[in-house]
């Protein structure tokens, strides 16, 4: 694991994408591209502005969706401007070599777990888990998925097997 936050952190300043493969809980396999430093209330702000210019022309039943979400949003908004005292985050920043916080990537405070997170950009599965797709997905689920902040995943690098950094291949097993 050490090697993968030395390169990291290396690579802080220019490193844009990260390419890893990663197998999740449900021991589906996939090849993920993701970019990092990006700012996840900007993706929020983002949504809601485009539920907002489309509420008006939706069903009702996908009003009501959008509508819910626009609220959920807004208090994501509106908690970024609350003093984190009352509820603060689990996590901590990665910082480089020169104290600098190390975008899109973050340590869990209390299982010291490293994650990296960033808008997704492609994703080639190499083995199928368990997958039970759209069973139970609501209209809401479906058109959050449809929307800037729908791309934004987190990795916990633990389940992590190979990156690539810059071009630069890290087998992490």
């Amino acid at each position: 694991m050490n090697k993968i936050i030395n390169k990291i952190t290396k690579a802080a300043k220019k490193t844009q994408f990260i390419s890893f493969e990663y197998e999740n809980s449900r021991g589906e396999k996939a090849r993920y591209t993701i970019q990092v430093g990006c700012n996840y209330l900007n993706l929020v702000k983002r949504s809601v502005l485009e539920l907002e210019a489309e509420k008006n022309s939706l069903t009702e039943e996908s009003k009501e969706a959008a509508e819910s979400l626009i609220y959920s949003f807004n208090k994501t908004i509106e908690g970024e401007k609350i003093n984190t005292k009352i509820r603060p985050s689990p996590y901590e920043p990665l910082l480089d070599q020169e104290g600098k916080q190390v975008k899109g990537v973050k340590i869990h405070k209390e299982n010291r777990s490293l994650y990296v997170d960033g808008l997704l950009r492609s994703k080639v599965v190499i083995k199928t888990g368990n997958v039970e797709k759209n069973k139970g997905k609501k209209t809401k689920d479906f058109m959050r998925e449809s929307l800037p902040v729908g791309n934004y995943r987190q990795f916990r690098l633990n389940n992590v097997s190979i990156a690539k950094l810059n071009g630069e291949t890290l087998i992490l097993k």
